[in-house]
């Protein structure tokens, strides 16, 4: 059922609805989720865009594959270490300052708390499968706690405030990064990333092709973004990145042509 872009105010009527598997009501009115729990068969809840403050009344829905609580007024993450079936959490935009309660979520593959007010990682432990984790747009001075997920392929942490990103060799599964927006000098040593394939570090204070040449270990590499950098200024920009990873693709927004190397 989809009610999304109308004035409830509240879940009501759906008592008898025990068959149902998808519930979308964002961008609605709700303060409160409550009235979802006789829906015990669903597997995707999408309450985004309301005014929701609190997570709760989801102890009969032990079915939710994917739930959807971005843009909402959440201070702090509860109710859901039960829903071991949980596969994506999505927490955007709303008002946590910390990452609690997600032990027990077994099986969650993406998890998204973009746009929050997060100051440390502490808290990721327990999510064995966790492959995304999109942490953008927070108050992050490092990545510490980043260790505890060594299964994540992609990590999106953008517009923050970090300067080191040596824990990233901690996960050798690593395909696509993206620390676009911090405060980076140095790259780190990415002898750990054999998989990378994608390296994002726009508008960030790397200075100079050494760190660059730390790349060189990432055979799977094929885009890099290093635009606004004070090394993009420097003549012959592009030219310097092919000759030091010759395997790229794409270098900013404008792929590589043979001409051009």
């Amino acid at each position: 059922i989809c009610l999304r872009q109308n004035y409830i105010e509240a879940i009501e009527g759906l008592e008898d609805l025990k068959a149902l598997t998808s519930l979308e009501m964002r961008d609605n009115m709700l303060e409160t989720m409550e009235g979802v729990e006789s829906c015990t068969s669903l597997t995707d809840l999408d309450v985004s865009y309301n005014g929701i403050r609190r997570i709760e009344h989801l102890e009969a829905l032990t079915d939710l594959r994917r739930l959807f609580l971005a843009n909402n007024k959440i201070k702090t993450i509860r109710n859901v270490n039960h829903l071991s079936n949980l596969v994506m959490l999505e927490l955007g935009a709303n008002r946590l300052r910390t990452i609690d309660n997600l032990q027990g979520l077994s099986n969650l593959e993406e998890l998204y708390l973009g746009k929050n007010k997060l100051t440390d990682l502490t808290g990721l432990e327990g999510l064995p499968k966790l492959r995304i984790l999109s942490i953008q747009s927070n108050r992050l001075t490092s990545l510490e706690g980043i260790e505890a997920v060594p299964t994540l392929q992609e990590l999106y942490a953008s517009h923050n405030a970090i300067e080191d990103i040596s824990l990233l060799n901690k996960l050798p599964h690593l395909e696509i990064v993206d620390v676009s927006g911090n405060r980076i000098q140095n790259l780190v040593d990415f002898e750990g990333c054999a998989n990378l394939r994608e390296f994002w570090a726009s508008s960030n204070q790397v200075a100079g092709w050494r760190e660059v040449d730390k790349l060189r270990a990432c055979k799977q590499l094929t885009c890099v973004y290093f635009e606004m950098n004070p090394i993009a200024k420097e003549t012959m920009y592009r030219k310097k990145m092919m000759l030091a990873l010759p395997n790229l693709t794409q270098i900013d927004a404008t792929l590589c042509t043979s001409s051009a190397r």
